[in-house]
């Protein structure tokens, strides 16, 4: 049996899986092409991160 990249990626999928973790096909993520982080995904992770030191999205950098 050969082990290939895709059979990589389903066992990444699977163990991220069962970590709660949601698996999206990118095709399916709305942003520009240009944008690496989803901007709304790293808002919510900083704030859930801080919680005990009181973040709010009003501290969120101005573009």
């Amino acid at each position: 049996m050969k082990f290939t990249e895709e059979k990589l990626e389903r066992a990444f999928v699977e163990l991220l899986g069962i970590e709660n973790y949601p698996h999206f096909h990118g095709d399916s993520i709305v942003r520009s092409v240009d944008e690496v982080l989803i901007e709304a995904d790293l808002l919510h992770y900083l704030l859930t991160k801080y919680e005990s030191k009181h973040l709010t999205v009003t501290e969120k950098p101005n573009r």
